[in-house]
């Protein structure tokens, strides 16, 4: 929470809401911030398996190109490949939420209320 001061000079606690929830509201032309925030997590969970989605295709683009042609179709071949692809997928995810903390979109939580 951030302290403000009114005009008596005595502190005010106002809190912050993450942008993310701002351009929800925005977005969606929502008035009402519980909504907003409800719509915002749908949105931060649609772009997670977006980043999630695009991690799997590169870690089986670069599995494929890298390493693909040193090895037979055998069962560890594809093993890895599945591995490559869940390593891949995590990672996509990973850049997402860390992309959004970094503009100040979302905001880890440190505990339950």
């Amino acid at each position: 929470m951030l302290e403000n001061t009114n005009q008596a000079g005595s502190p005010t606690h106002q809190p912050t809401e993450p942008e993310l929830v701002r351009f929800t509201e925005r977005l969606t032309d929502t008035a009402d911030p519980d909504q907003a925030s409800r719509e915002a997590d749908m949105l931060l969970l649609f772009l997670a398996s977006g980043g999630t989605v695009l991690g799997t295709i590169v870690g089986a683009i670069v599995y494929l190109s890298l390493f693909a042609t040193a090895y037979a179709p055998t069962v560890p071949w594809m093993l890895w490949l599945l591995v490559s692809v869940a390593l891949g997928g995590v990672c996509g995810c990973a850049v997402v939420m860390r992309v959004l903390h970094a503009k100040d979109m979302i905001v880890w939580e440190s505990g339950r209320r």
